[in-house]
């Protein structure tokens, strides 16, 4: 099985590229490339513009800027009929984690995606190759909100509660501090 990080380019609330933060030594973008490689066949960064030449890179299908064109572009280049795609901005996303989603997996869904109080995580789940038709499709017709996408077609959505960390998603200077205390 394959997994995608989506890079997602410059953040106006960070100023700056999520995939380049730091996070100790390592860039967002290698921390999370390290963690994954353990767990997958393979981990390919998805974005606009390739950041990371020492890390294994595709260029995003469409120039327009949306979790849908990533997650398109990942299920794309896949090989395979399930596949981890994570945003760049999620570091801190476990084995554990990965596994709870993995095993929600069966032939009547095409999503399997993690929530948590009533919010729900469409950029950190696996997605079924046949989602890219349906990405696809609602890119030509600009419709991008992912989870009205993903909700019409077969999801599972996991109460990922013991997870909680798992999910932090970095998106403002708050969130960076959160991270980084967690890390100590």
């Amino acid at each position: 099985m394959n997994a995608y990080i989506l890079t997602g380019g410059k953040s106006r609330r960070m100023g700056q590229d999520k995939s380049l933060m730091k996070l100790g030594e390592l860039t967002f973008a290698e921390f999370l490339y390290n963690n994954l490689e353990t767990q997958f066949d393979s981990v390919t960064l998805i974005g606009k513009k390739q950041t990371h030449p020492h890390l294994p890179f595709a260029r995003d299908n469409q120039e327009i800027q949306c979790a849908l064109n990533g997650l398109a572009t990942a299920l794309n280049h896949s090989n395979t009929p399930w596949n981890f795609i994570i945003s760049v901005d999620m570091p801190l996303v476990s084995a554990g984690l990965i596994s709870s989603l993995k095993d929600n997996i069966n032939d009547e869904v095409n999503s399997v995606v993690p929530t948590l109080d009533g919010k729900s995580f469409p950029t950190c789940a696996w997605y079924h190759k046949s989602m890219e038709s349906i990405f696809v499709e609602a890119i030509e017709h600009e419709k991008y909100k992912l989870l009205y996408h993903v909700k019409r077609n077969a999801p599972k959505m996991v109460n990922a509660e013991k997870f909680r960390k798992d999910l932090l998603n970095v998106n403002t200077p708050t969130d960076y501090l959160l991270l980084k205390k967690f890390m100590i």
